[in-house]
């Protein structure tokens, strides 16, 4: 996945996103749980990445 090692922040855009749907008067419990899905699946993803990691003993 992107991220910080291929040189663009994952995240440039979330802010401004989030802007744009509320500018376009989305719910904001909608958003919220977007928000939270995306979190999750960071932190899921992050879980993995080490995990994967310790398993090759890579440091």
């Amino acid at each position: 996945m992107g991220g910080a090692a291929g040189g663009a922040d994952p995240a440039a855009g979330y802010e401004p996103h989030f802007a744009e749907l509320l500018r376009r008067d989305r719910d904001l419990g909608d958003l919220a749980r977007l928000a939270h899905a995306n979190a999750t699946r960071a932190l899921r993803e992050t879980e993995f990445r080490s995990r994967a990691a310790r398993l090759r003993g890579a440091p």
